[in-house]
Formats: C-alpha cells, structure tokens, sequence
C-alpha cells in the first residue's frame, strides 16, 4: 500500500508527457506480468522523475536561470532523500547535493535568463540576496550527522562536490568563501 500511495502522489507533480511515460510502463508490466508490481512502478518513477529534473537542470543552464537550476537541484535532493536508507554512498551523494544547494542559496540566484539579463545588465547571482535555507541546513546536518563526518571531511566533500558539479556557473563567492559562510551554521561530531 505504501508504494501505491507514494507513487499516486508523485505523479500529481509530473508533467503530462511524463504521466504518459509512466501509463505506458504500467501497461507494458501488466502485459508482461498479468498485474501490477507497485514496488517497480514505483522504482520506475523514480526513474522518469530523475530523467526530468536533470532535463530541467540542462535547460535552466542553458538559459542561464540559476534561480530555475537552483529549483531542480532542491527537486532531485528531495527525490534522493526518499531513495535513501542506509545506503552510504546515496547518503553521502544526497548530503553532497544539499551542500549544492546551500553555496546556490548562498550565492543569490537571479530568476531571470541570460538573455534577460543580457538586456538589464544583471548578474545571475547576487550575494547581498543569499541566504541559508533553515530546512535544507537542517537536512543537511542530519546527513552529517548519520554519516559520522568531521569538519574537515564535509569541507572536503564540499569543495570536491561542488568543484566538479558546479564548475561552470562561476558564482561570486568561491569555494573558501562559501564554506567558510556555511560552516558556522554546521555541528559535527566530537565538537
């Protein structure tokens, strides 16, 4: 019942063509198993929803709406926080991702394109508008938390993350600085 109720939920969010998608796995499962196998149907959603924020994170880049990328990231931390169990690596994936989204947060996003900005001489980022997001501190902490890390073990994963994921953006604060905001609002073990 659990896996009916979740997805019946999740498609309520999905795009048109992806409620399609999903219709046509069921049918296709149904074909070849004579019934409904919930607990794959639920997996394969997970599938699609992944496949459509990471299409949403491509094209927010493109157009060069961080706000829009921003929006996406915070879809697919929340969608790996449901996959998580105990799982380490997913668990250091998902925290990796919210510590995404706090340099994000912390570097302002502008809610505007490229192209918009190309005509109002705006910034994609503006810093005096960052701000640390208490609920996603607050997950953040607990993934911290579950995994055991240490102040420099997160910093680490921070800079190694963020470096590789968000390379391209080139937001107003660096690394150092980002981290160096985020981690007074950090608790870690032995501290």
């Amino acid at each position: 019942m659990k896996h009916e109720t979740a997805i019946k939920n999740e498609l309520e969010a999905l795009s048109d063509s992806d409620k399609e998608r999903f219709e046509r796995i069921k049918v296709t499962q149904i074909e070849k198993f004579g019934s409904e196998r919930p607990e794959q149907l639920h997996s394969a959603l997970h599938t699609i929803r992944r496949v459509s924020y990471q299409r949403l994170e491509s094209e927010s880049l493109k157009e060069g709406n961080f706000a829009l990328l921003r929006s996406a990231r915070l879809s697919m931390a929340l969608l790996m926080e449901e996959e998580v169990e105990q799982d380490d690596e997913l668990l250091r994936k998902t925290l990796a991702t919210h510590l995404d989204l706090c340099y994000i947060d912390l570097n302002g996003p502008q809610n505007s394109t490229t192209r918009e900005r190309e005509l109002t001489n705006e910034a994609p980022f503006d810093p005096s508008h960052g701000v640390l997001i208490p609920s996603i501190v607050n997950i953040t902490l607990d993934y911290i938390e579950r995994l055991e890390l240490t102040r420099d073990e997160t910093k680490s994963l921070f800079h190694k993350h963020i470096s590789r994921h968000l390379s391209g953006l080139n937001p107003p604060l660096s690394l150092d600085d980002g981290w160096n905001k985020l981690e007074p609002n950090l608790i870690f073990k032995g501290e």
